[in-house]
């Protein structure tokens, strides 16, 4: 694939995007505790 400054950023890394973005679900405020 051609270097990272060349490939679009919405095509940047579908694996590390789906990190990412599993990072943040996982990160959404939790409920509050009692």
């Amino acid at each position: 694939p051609p270097p990272p400054s060349q490939q679009p950023p919405c095509f940047a890394a579908p694996e590390l995007r789906a990190t990412a973005n599993g990072a943040r679900k996982l990160q959404i405020p939790s409920p509050p505790l009692p």
